[in-house]
């Protein structure tokens, strides 16, 4: 048996080959956190026509539930459900149609259309004035 330190056989890493990998590990997290949250527009645009119809179909429940009027106003840069904070709409999105649906006790609404666009893209939010129903329909 030999003691010499050429039979003697360390496994691991060194320190120094430590420190290297997390210095890479970090500049390649700096690279991905300095490019910012992905931002995708046709998500964000979808986002909101499903945000707005599920606010639609809230207000109509909320009417139902608590026997009272209770409407959504639509703004250009946005909306508000029954007097809640408003919700703003994305830089690239716009919307048109009906400034006010309203929902009444017996789930009947004041009926009317929300149009929102973004770029050639169109989506259709309507509201059936006798059954408060919501349904979505894509334009172009």
């Amino acid at each position: 048996m030999r003691h010499g330190s050429a039979d003697r056989r360390e496994h691991g890493f060194t320190l120094i080959e430590l420190i290297v990998v997390l210095v890479i590990l970090g500049l390649a997290l700096s690279l991905v956190l300095a490019q910012g949250p992905a931002r995708s527009p046709t998500v964000e645009y979808e986002s909101t026509v499903r945000q707005m119809a599920g606010a639609l179909r809230l207000a109509r429940s909320r009417a139902i539930a608590d026997d009272r009027m209770v409407g959504v106003l639509f703004a250009p840069r946005g909306f508000r459900l029954d007097q809640e904070t408003a919700i703003p709409l994305g830089p690239d999105i716009s919307l048109s149609g009906s400034r006010l649906i309203e929902f009444t006790p017996d789930g009947g609404s004041s009926g009317g259309e929300v149009v929102l666009s973004m770029g050639s893209r169109q989506t259709v939010i309507g509201v059936d004035w006798l059954t408060g129903r919501v349904e979505l329909s894509e334009r172009g």
